[in-house]
């Protein structure tokens, strides 16, 4: 599964988009997105389902990314509730 850094960086690249472009969209600044495609920083809730729209992503495709993220290395658990989580979400947007 990829990464949320990797989902969002290769959907916009995919659109021929640029960092610009998508902050344009969001109306945030460039380095913001440069942020969230690094890891440095994540968005905000109001920001997933916009992400969603303007990268034409399922939302849950963007949630599950950052999970694996957020998860990745990690046998801490917070770690394991964030596994528990999205595989319940995945069920249910399955049905």
């Amino acid at each position: 599964m990829e990464k949320f850094t990797e989902i969002l960086k290769n959907a916009r690249l995919a659109q021929g988009k640029t960092q610009l472009d998508i902050a344009t969209e969001l109306e945030v600044e460039q380095h913001t997105i440069c942020n969230w495609e690094s890891g440095r920083r994540f968005p905000d809730a109001v920001y997933w389902v916009a992400l969603s729209e303007v990268l034409l992503l399922p939302l849950l495709t963007i949630w599950q990314g950052f999970i694996s993220f957020k998860t990745r290395d990690s046998q801490s658990p917070q770690a394991e509730l964030w596994e528990v989580m999205v595989t319940k979400i995945s069920q249910e947007v399955a049905r």
